[in-house]
Parts: structure tokens; sequence; C-alpha cells
């Protein structure tokens, strides 16, 4: 066991245990099928309609917008679809996310970032499936609370595939002074 991880810590034990390429592989595989094939059957109706949670941010006449532009089955599509589909994929990308960081960084703390994310997905989720189950009427804070939760996922991921892709070069850089 690496001496910067406590022995007696067990997310320390968990992602030593689980820090591997085989690990990385199959996660990555599950999330390659979660992206390329459960999700598109899931909201096969209208591949045109955007979703909420691929967006960015959005305003609150931005998310009515979206969401005017499906239908009533559409619109249940993607409510049952946040409440399966979306309970179970951000602790697999998480996972994923997690594992990688601790692989490049063997730090537990770092590691612990995709960890938040998982945590903002679902809260972004809970704000989707509230507009969703109390569609037509507006919810304008719900909105807002779905957005702020929706880019702070993005951005945490984004500073965690930087990690992912930048620690490994400091390493290098910091082994040859």
């Amino acid at each position: 066991m690496n001496n910067r991880v406590k022995k007696n810590h067990t997310i320390a034990q968990f992602l030593n245990k689980h820090a591997t390429w085989k690990t990385i592989f199959f996660l990555f595989v599950i999330v390659m099928f979660f992206n390329l094939f459960l999700f598109p059957v899931f909201h096969s109706t209208n591949a045109d309609n955007t979703l909420l949670d691929t967006q960015f941010s959005y305003a609150v006449n931005d998310a009515y917008l979206i969401l005017d532009n499906y239908s009533a089955e559409e619109r249940e599509e993607y409510f049952w679809g946040t409440l399966t589909l979306d309970l179970i994929y951000p602790w697999v990308y998480g996972l994923l996310l997690s594992i990688l960081l601790f692989k490049v960084s063997q730090r537990v703390f770092i590691a612990l970032i995709p960890l938040v994310v998982i945590v903002a997905d679902y809260l972004e989720n809970l704000g989707i499936v509230l507009l969703l189950y109390h569609y037509p009427e507006k919810l304008n804070n719900v909105v807002r609370f779905a957005s702020f939760f929706t880019s702070l996922k993005w951005v945490l991921i984004l500073c965690t595939v930087l990690l992912i892709i930048a620690l490994p070069f400091f390493k290098r850089i910091k082994r040859k002074h």
C-alpha cells in the first residue's frame, strides 16, 4: 500500500484495490454502453430534442423552450429515464473518473472530486424531474437550481479530465528535477 494512503481508510483501501487498468477498462465499456446504446434507445422518439442535463447551463426561458419542444410522451420518457438510467450512470462515470484520478495521483482527496460530481448530477436530476413532473407549471427557481448543478457538474468533470491529463506530465517534470 502506498505510504501516502492511510491503511485504515476505507476509501483508500477501495481505491488501492480497484485502481487497475482492468477496472478502468470495464467501467469505460459500461460508460460507452450507456452513451452509445441505452441513452439513444431510451430517448429515441426525437433525436433532435435537447436534454437539459447535456447543456452547460440554461436560463429559465431556454429551459421551458426545450421542454415545450417535447411531446407529452417524450417528456414522460425523459422523466423516467432520469429516474432510472440517471440513478446508475453518475455512479458508473463517477467511479471511472475517481479511479482514474487515483491511478494518476495516488491521492485519495483528489480522487474524491468525482464524488462531488455525482452529488451535483443527482441534484441536477432532482430539479429536472421536478420540472418534468410539474410541466407545464413554471418553476423558475427549480430551473435555476437545476441549471446551477448542471454547470457545477460540467465544470467539475472538466477539472477532473484536465487533472487526469495533466498530473502524469507534472509527475514526469518533477522526476526530472
